[in-house]
């Protein structure tokens, strides 16, 4: 069996960190259309959603506060029970 999430983790980029001003994912064109990304504050609250992800996507945070944020990658597939998710930190100064 294929295991998505090596996969994902391996083929995922979120940079730079920490950041300022954009952040940049980047990843495979294996998982195509069923990427998406979540961005919660500290304290657990959704700041930012961005679904169907091109294969390098800039988003602009420049009006975020700084702090600790956690990016969550979700990759919807139809060989799944339920998405695989993918956690990294990123750090806005």
């Amino acid at each position: 069996t294929l295991n998505l999430f090596n996969n994902l983790s391996a083929s995922v980029s979120i940079y730079p960190n920490p950041t300022s001003h954009y952040l940049r994912v980047t990843f495979n064109t294996l998982f195509g259309a069923g990427l998406s990304l979540k961005l919660f504050n500290a304290v657990g609250q959704l700041i930012l959603s961005k679904s169907n992800l091109s294969k390098s996507t800039s988003l602009d945070i420049s009006e975020l506060p700084d702090g600790l944020y956690n990016a969550q990658l979700i990759l919807e597939s139809s060989d799944l029970n339920k998405p695989e998710i993918l956690n990294k930190n990123i750090i806005i100064q």
